[in-house]
């Protein structure tokens, strides 16, 4: 009994290993994949945000607010 419960034990613990390396080289794959791609991504994101934001204060300045803050309906 003994013998038969530990050997089960043995392969479910095989099994859940190999699962856990499948999901681990699926991440790695995920993570890599992602950093590969944000660098570039949030370069030329931040520019476009500072370029347009700088826009919209300068002609937001020399006009008066159309509706009083905090009243959106």
């Amino acid at each position: 009994m003994f013998d038969s419960e530990h050997r089960e034990l043995l392969q479910k613990i095989r099994r859940l290993r190999g699962s856990i390396d499948e999901l681990n080289g699926l991440l790695r794959s995920i993570f890599t994949s992602t950093n590969d791609n944000l660098p570039t991504r949030k370069r030329t994101s931040k520019k476009k945000n500072r370029s347009a934001g700088a826009v919209e204060k300068e002609s937001g300045a020399s006009e008066p607010p159309s509706s009083l803050p905090g009243r959106h309906f």
